[in-house]
């Protein structure tokens, strides 16, 4: 064997030199890959930021405080169900995300991978619902607005109690105020 890496001793150097080579190549496409995966999941947990923070829940509770029977059943049979849904896969997100955090600290970023792929399904079915939920939000708050401007604010009820209660008026203070 020791006359064998004498006599073959370039043969010896250009195999460590390939072996160092390929733990070169292995070293720097890992790190890529690792900056790549991080660079995804930083993106992500932007996008999953922006659908904790929609105005969603802010025009779901100005609705509900209004004091309108078609407004509640409506918001009661429809929007609500949705709403729901949309707030639990929010909070979904933000699980998977703290769960891809967990493997990224634990070096598994074979594994975080899929999982950055099902988040970033998960997060476009997610707006897509917050969009929907929104609009149908929107233009209720719309009609309703409508409905509010077109109905008087405040329709006193006349009794007749409150007629005969009414102080009477002198000729010249009729006068004056049918001419006015």
């Amino acid at each position: 064997m020791h006359t064998f890496v004498q006599e073959n001793a370039a043969v010896v150097i250009l195999i460590c030199i390939a072996v160092l080579i390929l733990i070169v190549v292995w070293l720097s496409n890992t790190y890529i890959n690792v900056k790549r995966m991080n660079t995804r999941f930083h993106d992500l947990k932007m996008r999953v930021k922006e659908l904790s923070q929609n105005p969603m829940r802010k025009h779901y509770k100005k609705l509900k405080e209004i004091d309108d029977d078609d407004v509640r059943s409506w918001l009661k049979e429809d929007v609500t169900p949705r709403y729901k849904t949309c707030v639990e896969d929010i909070h979904a997100c933000r699980e998977m995300r703290s769960h891809i955090e967990k493997l990224a600290g634990e070096m598994e970023y074979k594994k975080a991978m899929p999982e950055m792929d099902a988040l970033e399904e998960k997060i476009d079915q997610t707006a897509k619902r917050i969009r929907i939920v929104n609009s149908s939000l929107d233009s209720t708050e719309q009609k309703y607005e409508k409905k509010k401007a077109q109905k008087p604010m405040f329709e006193p009820e006349v009794t007749q109690e409150m007629v005969e209660q009414r102080p009477k008026l002198s000729r010249r203070a009729r006068r004056a105020k049918y001419y006015e």
